[in-house]
């Protein structure tokens, strides 16, 4: 099973309600969370997640939930167990003041992409002053499909949840649907 997070929008009533929605089509279940995120599981593992996503126009990211920030968890990710960025990589926060996190996250990508040969790619980092990749630069990038966003949240009561972004809201696509 596959925990994904919604990142949603402003409106976070109306995002919840149209997830509960899709979800719903798809004999899924929103759970109830604190904060800007929402979660569910998915029962199949290889359930193609855009896919699910691609209806919505209020959620902005869905994000695979891969663990809690530890001293472990950033080793597995120094080895290349967690993530094995491909090409451009980035890391976001999107809840809670995490900035030493973030540096920690970032120095182990920057570790395995030098020791593994199989991981390559530049950073590709937030506008000064933010900690949050934009989703358009996210999907311009291509960060969505290579699986190379890292996300970090805060949960349970300070909690340091990490993620991968495995879609991100279409601005251009949504911007041609005819309303």
């Amino acid at each position: 099973m596959t925990t994904i997070y919604f990142q949603l929008g402003r409106e976070t009533e109306l995002c919840r309600y149209e997830l509960e929605n899709v979800l719903g089509l798809g004999g899924g279940e929103l759970e109830d969370t604190e904060g800007p995120l929402s979660r569910t599981v998915v029962e199949n593992q290889d359930a193609d997640i855009s896919t699910l996503c691609d209806p919505l126009g209020g959620c902005i990211r869905a994000i695979e939930f891969r663990g809690e920030f530890s001293e472990t968890f950033l080793a597995e990710i120094e080895s290349g167990d967690i993530i094995l960025p491909e090409g451009p990589w980035g890391v976001s926060v999107i809840h809670g003041n995490l900035r030493e996190e973030r540096d920690a996250i970032r120095t182990a990508i920057k570790k395995c992409v030098k020791e593994n040969e199989l991981a390559h790619g530049r950073e590709d980092r937030p506008k000064p002053g933010q900690f949050e990749l934009s989703p358009a630069r996210v999907q311009e990038v291509g960060l969505d499909r290579t699986g190379s966003e890292v996300c970090l949240w805060e949960y349970e009561r300070g909690k340091v949840a990490v993620g991968i972004t495995r879609w991100v809201f279409d601005m251009k696509g949504f911007g041609e649907r005819d309303m």
